[in-house]
């Protein structure tokens, strides 16, 4: 990952084409070789803020609803400080699971994961 501008963790995304034959044919290229797109890191860009955008981060209630049994968003919040309405998540996949980036909407900064699952997939992310 030293390509990679920054110290680490080092923020990447999977760079696809934008025409879609051509993403297409990488998308079955992974099927065929039933390999996880997010394994083929000779695709991965770095990851900019600017490829979000805050108006589609979750809800706190729905957030909340996935983390009734794990309480990750208490201690996020003990870490982080202010309220979770200071921060915007966006669901991605992180290398064993699938998590939930904080970024702070005020300083459109990258905070770190909450890590706990969607509703309803309380039993299956654990």
């Amino acid at each position: 990952m030293s390509r990679f501008p920054g110290a680490p963790p080092k923020w990447v995304t999977l760079g696809l084409p934008t025409d879609l034959d051509e993403q297409n044919k990488v998308r079955r290229a992974a099927l065929d070789a039933q390999r996880p797109l997010r394994t083929y890191s000779e695709l991965y860009v770095p990851f900019t803020l600017d490829m979000v955008n805050v108006d589609e981060a979750f809800g706190q209630e729905y957030l909340k609803l996935g983390d009734r049994f794990e309480q990750a968003i208490p201690r996020w919040l003990a870490e982080h400080g202010g309220e979770l309405a200071d921060y915007g998540f966006y669901q991605m996949g992180a290398r064993y699971s699938y998590v939930f980036l904080g970024i702070d909407i005020q300083k459109r900064k990258i905070v770190g994961i909450l890590d706990t699952p969607a509703p309803g997939n309380e039993t299956a992310a654990r």
